[in-house]
């Protein structure tokens, strides 16, 4: 197995094309720049708790080479899944109701339960 130098650059491997084609797909999705940064707010946020993370742990231990780019797909993909997932719900409920408080109240209470 590759391991990371005893001192590796953290620094994240998604590069800009990536970060730039999913702000487009969630503009199509979304419609607006607002609604489509938040799940890349999310995601980034989310990102660099983990890399903080993994550069305290690489001071204890060596780590996979992949650890960063694993963990950079899986912060981002995870934030974007989940902000889809509630937009469909809500979608859903909105065309089921016709209330906005009750879809939004609804799409939130059954996310991930």
């Amino acid at each position: 197995m590759q391991r990371l130098a005893s001192r590796p650059s953290f620094q994240p491997m998604v590069g800009r094309g990536a970060w730039a084609s999913v702000m487009v797909a969630l503009l199509l999705v979304f419609g607006s720049v607002i609604a489509a940064a938040m799940p890349l707010a999310a995601g980034g946020a989310g990102v660099a708790m983990v890399l903080v993370s993994l550069f305290a742990v690489s001071r204890v231990t060596d780590l996979s080479i992949y650890v960063l780019n694993v963990a950079t797909m899986l912060g981002l993909g995870l934030a974007v899944d989940y902000s889809l997932f509630i937009t469909s719900r809500f979608r859903e409920e909105l065309a089921r109701h016709g209330d906005v408080e009750r879809a939004v109240e609804r799409a939130i209470a059954t996310a991930g339960g």
